[in-house]
C-alpha cells in the first residue's frame, strides 16, 4: 500500500501542490490517531482487541477498494522492463551517486521513522504511568488538534524540504525535552503541542524532498 500510494502521489501531484499535498498528508494520520483516541479508546480499555483490529481491518479495506473506483490515476505508459533490473535499480552505485539528495533525504526518513516507530509506543505509558494521567485519551486528542492546525506548506517550498528538516527535527526535540519536564495535564498538552508540530513538520519536509528528487518514471 505505502508503495503504490506514495508512487501514486510523486506522479499525480505537480512541484507546485507538492507543499500543500504533504501537509495534508501528515496532518491525516494525526486525524485517524485521535478518531482512535476519541471514539474507540473504551473498546481497548475493555480488551476487545479483536473486534478493535477488525473494524480498522475492515475500514482499511472497504477505502482501498472505494479508492479504486474514485481516484484517477495520471495517464502514464507503462514500462515492460526486466522485474530484477527494477528490482535492484535504486541500489545501484551510479544511481546513488546522481542522486546524492534524494539518498539523504530517504536516509534521514529511515532513521526519523525508526526513532518514531521506537519511542511513540510508549507515550501512552508514560503519560498514564509516570505523569499519573489516567484520561490520556483527552490530553492526545487536545495535542492531535492543535498539531493538525499547524500548516507551513508555504515556508517549506520557500526554504526548501530538506534545508527545512533540521529546524522542523529541533522543534520536535524541544517538544520531547518539553514531555520530560512536564508535570500536569496542561504543560503535558502544550510540549505535546509541540512535539507533534514538529513530527508533522519533518515528516512533511522528507516526504516533500524524496518526491521532488525521485528520478522521472522512477516513482514506483
Amino acid at each position: 500500500n505505502d508503495a503504490a500510494f506514495n508512487a501514486y502521489i510523486t506522479d499525480a501531484i505537480d512541484s507546485g501542490n507538492r507543499g500543500k499535498t504533504e501537509s495534508v498528508l501528515a496532518i491525516l494520520p494525526l486525524i485517524s490517531m485521535l478518531v482512535i483516541f476519541g471514539a474507540f479508546d473504551g473498546m481497548t480499555q475493555r480488551g476487545e482487541w479483536r473486534k478493535f483490529f477488525a473494524i480498522f481491518g475492515g475500514l482499511v479495506t472497504l477505502t482501498g477498494l472505494v479508492g479504486c473506483f474514485l481516484i484517477e490515476e495520471p495517464k502514464l505508459q507503462p514500462r515492460k522492463e526486466p522485474y530484477l533490473r527494477n528490482l535492484v535499480y535504486g541500489l545501484r552505485p551510479s544511481v546513488v551517486r546522481a542522486h546524492p539528495a534524494l539518498y539523504l533525504a530517504l536516509a534521514a526518513f529511515c532513521v526519523f521513522s525508526v526513532a518514531v516507530q521506537t519511542f511513540f509506543p510508549y507515550l501512552i505509558i508514560y503519560i498514564q504511568n509516570y505523569l499519573r494521567l489516567d484520561n490520556y485519551a483527552v490530553v492526545l486528542g487536545v495535542v492531535l488538534i492543535a498539531a493538525s492546525a499547524v500548516s507551513v506548506a508555504r515556508v517549506i517550498a520557500r526554504v526548501g524540504p530538506l534545508r527545512f528538516t533540521l529546524p522542523a527535527a529541533l522543534v520536535m526535540f524541544v517538544g520531547l525535552i518539553g514531555m520530560f519536564f512536564a508535570r500536569g495535564m496542561l504543560t503535558v498538552i502544550l510540549a505535546g503541542c509541540v512535539m507533534m508540530s514538529g513530527y508533522m513538520l519533518v515528516t512533511a519536509a522528507l516526504s516533500g524532498e524524496i518526491r521532488d528528487r525521485t528520478p522521472e518514471g522512477k516513482a514506483g
